[in-house]
């Protein structure tokens, strides 16, 4: 049998110093003990802390908000199959004002209908960024017009660090928590 989660929360007895540490710090980051994908993370606890704050900007300080941030992690989510992400990002982006329907197209890995003028911006860049691993000069001028160059970059950069944490996560197998189910893969 093959255990589900390769890396499982630290018991503070078995943490190196570094990693207690870590927890700690943490903990004045994020408000909270490690969690999601920084349990794994938590193997590198100097990783771990330069991510977290990345993390609360992508959370918090994006250009285009939260709401249409959930739409590029979800899909990303959804991309790499990564059940953490999803259970945590659902609920966020419910949470956000993202209608159900597109949270559910998401799951489906297909393009959500009835989106707004800007949901529809993201997702397209997103999907076309997914795809090619570039914006056309098309969608470069969109996303800029109305999200300014900040956009384009944070825009890339908030697919890239989910990417990241969904890359460790799958590796790690790590458990997803409560809430709801991503579908099961394509």
């Amino acid at each position: 049998m093959t255990q589900l989660d390769r890396m499982p929360p630290l018991a503070a007895a078995e943490q190196t110093p570094e990693q207690r540490r870590a927890s700690e710090v943490f903990k004045t980051i994020r408000d909270q003990p490690v969690f999601g994908p920084f349990v794994p993370l938590h193997r590198s606890p100097d990783l771990m802390l330069r991510l977290a704050p990345v993390g609360d900007f992508m959370r918090k300080e994006l250009v285009f908000g939260v709401r249409l941030a959930e739409i590029a992690i979800l899909f990303t989510a959804r991309r790499y199959d990564q059940p953490v992400e999803w259970a945590i990002h659902a609920e966020i982006a419910a949470r956000a004002g993202l209608p159900a329907a597109v949270i559910t197209a998401l799951a489906e890995d297909r393009r959500p209908p009835g989106m707004t003028e800007d949901e529809a911006l993201i997702w397209d860049c997103v999907a076309e960024i997914d795809r090619s691993r570039r914006l056309c000069d098309t969608s470069y001028a969109a996303l800029s017009a109305r999200f300014g160059e900040r956009g384009v970059v944070e825009l890339a950069a908030l697919m890239g660090y989910y990417q990241l944490l969904a890359t460790v996560m799958n590796c790690a197998r790590t458990a997803a928590p409560e809430g709801p189910e991503l579908p099961r893969p394509r």
